[in-house]
């Protein structure tokens, strides 16, 4: 008496799960980079030109961008930019002459000003993009789980769009998306 076995429906299971859990790898990372795409844009929509000599008038704001990276093996989006002026203009600061004894520089109402210091003001985007459409970002994320379709309004000047977000993702939350503050380059 002998005792056989057909092992092929859990090769097909083993697959299947493999397949599954690829897919939802895949999809994992969606969310995060949805909503970090629409953090960016609305970082951009409020955020200063800030151009520094030699650049064209609004390098600053094109030079904002969301990348995607892994942390404790989940996908998160860093929403940033490399510009050397970034944190200066978020947080304020002062500027100092540092190869010559004094700032020289010419004011808006074209007189020159000689100057060893001045004290810039933060023009802060970054955190209140973030802090004022959160739940814009959770929406997005919430939707992409559920398979949901979701309208988001986009507004920038004159510019008014309706977005139609449609996906299904697993997705977490938005802390997966957040400012890079920390001043690395991304």
């Amino acid at each position: 008496m002998g005792f056989s076995f057909d092992i092929s429906d859990f090769v097909r299971f083993a697959k299947d799960i493999d397949n599954l859990a690829k897919k939802a790898e895949a999809r994992e990372a969606l969310g995060p980079k949805l909503s970090g795409q629409e953090y960016s844009n609305d970082v951009k929509a409020i955020a200063p030109l800030g151009s520094m000599p030699g650049e064209s008038h609004g390098d600053y704001r094109r030079a904002i961008h969301a990348e995607m990276s892994q942390e404790n093996g989940h996908p998160v989006c860093f929403v940033g930019t490399n510009k050397i002026q970034a944190k200066q203009l978020e947080f304020g600061g002062s500027i100092k002459a540092k190869n010559a004894p004094y700032l020289v520089f010419k004011t808006y109402d074209g007189d020159w000003v000689r100057t060893k210091e001045v004290f810039q003001p933060g023009v802060p985007h970054f955190r209140p993009a973030f802090d004022n459409n959160k739940e814009k970002y959770d929406r997005i994320m919430i939707a992409a789980f559920k398979g949901e379709v979701i309208d988001i309004d986009i507004e920038f000047g004159n510019y008014s769009e309706r977005k139609r977000f449609e996906y299904q993702v697993y997705a977490t939350s938005a802390t997966n998306i957040r400012p890079d503050l920390m001043g690395r380059a991304v």
